[in-house]
């Protein structure tokens, strides 16, 4: 999802989510498509839009926001104000990679991360990258401003999104190949290139009534049997 929010507010952030909705009927239509192994990424607004997907679907086993707004101090409520939000709903993965606190007078909450105690999460924190280095504007920008004087920072902002890029793939590839929480290999790419990672392991969480029923299933079953 990208960053735009064309109608506003909570209405427009609504209408997106279903909008992506549509899309993951259209998925689920296609045979070449694992309806088993969807994510959903979004970069600002839209990855609170990402984020409430995954809440609202569990299709959705794994969410990555790139600089979400609902990581910011006074921009949570974009989040937990939507009419989906559920922080113990998600029960997938979450990588959430963002710029240091600071950068672009971001000033970092994680509040909404913490809340989803059901769900694997990691926040790994870049230390130079600006807000729109998390998407191929940081590539355009590297061949536009090539020879000026802003090149250098232009230059941080490619590598950085070059970084962020692999920890994605790496992030998408162990999460559906089914590695486990443990085998996240994201410390060493992260550590070299001079972020942070912060991991808040997944509580167990309790049965739904949904899966209750569904557990006496068998035993129900065998007594009738017997």
């Amino acid at each position: 999802s990208a960053d735009t929010n064309p109608s506003g507010g909570d209405q427009g952030l609504e209408e997106t989510v279903r909008d992506m909705e549509f899309v993951l009927a259209i998925i689920d239509r296609h045979s070449n498509a694992d309806p088993l192994r969807v994510a959903a990424v979004g970069h600002s607004i839209g990855a609170v839009q990402a984020l409430i997907l995954g809440m609202h679907n569990r299709r959705i086993s794994a969410v990555v926001g790139l600089d979400g707004t609902y990581g910011f101090k006074g921009a949570s409520g974009t989040a937990t104000g939507a009419i989906n939000f559920s922080a113990e709903a998600f029960r997938g993965a979450v990588l959430d990679i963002r710029r240091a606190e600071g950068v672009g007078a971001a000033k970092l909450d994680s509040t909404v991360l913490e809340s989803m105690r059901y769900s694997d999460r990691w926040q790994i924190i870049s230390p130079q990258m600006q807000h729109n280095d998390f998407t191929s504007r940081a590539e355009a920008g590297a061949l536009a401003f090539r020879d000026t004087a802003e090149s250098q920072v232009v230059r941080d902002g490619k590598v950085g999104y070059e970084i962020v890029c692999e920890l994605v793939r790496r992030f998408l590839t162990l999460r559906f190949d089914k590695y486990g929480s443990q085998s996240f290999d994201l410390d060493a790419p992260a550590h070299s290139a001079g972020f942070t990672v912060k991991h808040w392991t997944a509580e167990t969480a309790p049965q739904s009534p949904w899966e209750q029923w569904a557990a006496t299933i068998p035993q129900g079953l065998e007594a009738i049997k017997a």
